[in-house]
């Protein structure tokens, strides 16, 4: 909410969307029937969590008391398959889209890269055929780091949204594909049906947005959750241009094709 539409008591925190009178906000559970339901008054919405696929090292709420590294994979798999995989919560939510053509829908494309799970010989947590946790003694080799290709989860798979990716912020701004510097945690694809993804990439480390610790703290932010808002609050400025030029607002397809093909090119 701050990324979007911080109003600037702190001027360095200041939103993409500064000034925006409310921003209305739900928990991440039902999200697709949430979304469907609001989706006819809505322009856009953020949403910056993933599901977790692949190694995800907890490091509370554990029974056992003690942090440790969970393969959230099958029960026999190597590469979990919830990675690059269109499925009904991606096609549920393009529906929403294809129902609602207004409504732009920003998702956070995950910071696997960089949850590479144990070493291998290491013990590990895995769920078995009945859904429970059971500790593994050994990692094998064979099961995969995270760290390759086709490795965004879920809704971030889907067609009809914007899939966003995290790069270092541009201290004195874009000049050349070099200046782009991709985070080392940020998700990549293509899809599993060889889609690109993310669709855009956005500044996602070290931004400086409004905090929960009070009503009037601070912190420095980070992830493809911190980039993805980032993108969002743009998009809100340009339905609001669009608004005060021609009194009508961007279909959600326009809007992507606009996003895409206007963005610069980042990296080698």
């Amino acid at each position: 909410a701050g990324i979007i539409a911080d109003r600037g008591l702190n001027a360095d925190s200041r939103g993409m969307a500064y000034g925006v009178k409310g921003i209305l906000s739900f928990d991440f559970y039902n999200d697709v029937s949430e979304m469907a339901m609001a989706s006819p008054n809505l322009l856009l919405s953020n949403h910056s969590y993933v599901n977790i696929c692949g190694w995800n090292y907890r490091n509370s709420s554990v029974p056992a008391g003690a942090p440790r590294w969970e393969f959230w994979g099958g029960p026999n798999d190597t590469v979990d398959y919830n990675f690059g995989y269109y499925g009904n919560y991606c096609r549920n939510t393009d529906s929403i889209v294809f129902n609602a053509p207004y409504y732009t829908i920003v998702k956070a494309a995950g910071n696997n890269r960089t949850s590479n799970g144990p070493a291998i010989g290491e013990p590990y947590w895995r769920r078995d055929s009945g859904a429970n946790w059971n500790m593994v003694a050994h990692r094998d080799a064979s099961i995969s780091s995270n760290d390759r290709f086709t490795i965004i989860s879920t809704l971030g798979n889907a067609k009809n949204i914007l899939t966003v990716g995290s790069v270092l912020p541009i201290a004195n701004g874009y000049v050349v594909p070099s200046d782009v510097q991709l985070s080392s945690f940020s998700s990549w694809g293509p899809t599993a049906d060889g889609r690109i993804k993310p669709d855009i990439v956005a500044p996602g480390e070290n931004i400086l947005t409004a905090a929960a610790a009070s009503d009037s703290s601070y912190n420095l932010f980070g992830g493809t959750s911190a980039a993805t808002p980032v993108v969002t609050g743009s998009l809100l400025l340009l339905q609001q241009l669009e608004y005060n030029l021609t009194g009508r607002f961007l279909e959600a397809s326009t809007m992507k094709a606009l996003v895409v093909h206007t963005a610069d090119e980042g990296g080698p």
